[in-house]
């Protein structure tokens, strides 16, 4: 009918938000790390300890028989040999968290039961977790102390240019080349670790892509793709130099970990979830850096600068980057994942890229009682409406053969911060 306008009876204001807008029902998260250090081409695995009592994990390592050069003789018996060993031992240690939900968030959630999520969420938190173990056994094992052959004294890892250690790298000078690589492919040989079998045997280096970024522009450099059809290619593989293939790992990296720039500490303890802290000190800081928020860590001192450095193993760490400043208060690119507490530092240093160089037998054991698995305690509450989803494990990491690897620590042309710091 001419004249007359239709509208709707009830306005659009009016209806529910869930009516108003469509939800992806898929759950979406931050970028996920590439774990690479805890798997079973690296990590020699043995779960055979559950029916043991105690906390040490023992492994024994039988030594290689002498050759039998000596010609037998016909009409008398030979005298026989026996078999040495050693044995290396470590101790299990239990690991794991737990999330909280409530009944009514399982019921009310638009995405179904939380219970679900947290589930799909503690898998990586487990596997995250484990790699960060294992990366770290291979960094910093207790029983690991080698003759450096370009060194006056033994120590833990070798470094790029003319570093003697971590906080003397230096970011232009301690730049990864091929003659590293030759290098320990040389010392490997020596220390008769064997290659990686296969068609084109080799030995293999985890390390960061910032570090094969620079190794790239070397004219001996050799892109995985090109002999991917003769060999068995590792994920994250990006090519080889001098018989060493490399791997990436973006685990593979000590951010703010070498010479300090600046250092403050937290003026104020802050909970998970914060956006924005607050300093003893911004002077030196500026908008775009990646910090470390961490507690404990290695005391540093060159020339008359003193300062406390993360190394990867503070529970408490953790890399934030700035968006903007205020005054002394900081207000980061994302929300914190870990609580940190009043006088923790604040670093802003050069960032390290350990390298880690493997043979064909495994530096690292890994001793498990009770290996990684789901939890789900029952409802505790007088209503029954509280319980807690959580995954733990009865293991351990240790050096089982302390000749068959070696660390290298560099400094990297490109620094890139991830997103997210985990």
């Amino acid at each position: 009918m001419a004249g007359v306008i239709y509208s709707d009876v009830v306005t659009t204001s009016a209806l529910p938000d869930a009516m108003r807008t469509i939800y992806s029902q898929e759950l979406e998260f931050t970028s996920r790390p590439n774990l690479m250090f805890d798997q079973s081409a690296f990590v020699e695995p043995r779960n055979d300890f559950s029916a043991k009592r105690g906390e040490q994990v023992v492994w024994t390592i039988y030594h290689q028989i002498a050759p039998s050069i000596g010609p037998l003789s016909e009409n008398q018996d030979l005298e026989g040999g026996s078999i040495e060993d050693h044995q290396v031992s470590f101790k299990v240690t239990e690991y794991g968290t737990s999330i909280g939900t409530t009944e009514k968030l399982d019921l009310l959630s638009y995405h179904g039961p939380i219970g679900n999520i947290v589930r799909s969420l503690l898998a990586p938190h487990q596997a995250l977790t484990m790699d960060t173990l294992c990366r770290n056994m291979f960094w910093y094992a207790p029983n690991r102390v080698l003759m450096d052959p370009s060194a006056s004294g033994p120590r833990f890892s070798s470094f790029t240019g003319p570093a003697t250690s971590r906080e003397t790298l230096d970011s232009d000078a301690s730049i990864i080349d091929s003659n590293i690589a030759r290098r320990i492919a040389l010392n490997l040989t020596i220390r008769r670790v064997p290659t990686m079998a296969g068609q084109d045997p080799s030995y293999l280096c985890l390390t960061h892509p910032s570090v094969t970024y620079d190794l790239r522009a070397d004219p001996y450099w050799k892109d995985a793709q090109l002999y991917a059809g003769s060999t068995r290619i590792f994920n994250g593989e990006e090519g080889m130099i001098h018989g060493i293939r490399f791997i990436k790992s973006d685990r593979a990296r000590i951010a703010n970990g070498g010479m300090v720039s600046v250092q403050t500490t937290l003026a104020a303890a802050y909970a998970q979830g914060v956006n924005q802290i607050t300093v003893a000190d911004a002077t030196g800081l500026v908008v775009g850096q990646e910090i470390t928020l961490h507690d404990t860590g290695i005391a540093k001192t060159v020339g008359a600068t003193s300062w406390t450095a993360p190394d990867g193993r503070d529970p408490t760490q953790e890399d934030v980057v700035i968006k903007s400043i205020t005054s002394n208060t900081l207000t980061l690119d994302s929300p914190t994942l870990l609580a940190h507490s009043t006088g923790d530092f604040v670093t802003e240093a050069i960032d390290v890229y350990p390298m880690v160089f493997l043979g064909g037998v495994s530096a690292v054991g890994k001793g498990t009682v009770v290996s990684p698995e789901v939890r789900v305690s029952l409802p505790t509450d007088k209503l029954r409406r509280l319980n807690w989803v959580g995954w733990y494990s009865l293991m351990g990491y240790g050096v089982i053969r302390d000749w068959a690897y070696e660390v290298v620590e560099t400094c990297a042309t490109v620094n890139v911060a991830p997103i997210n710091g985990f």
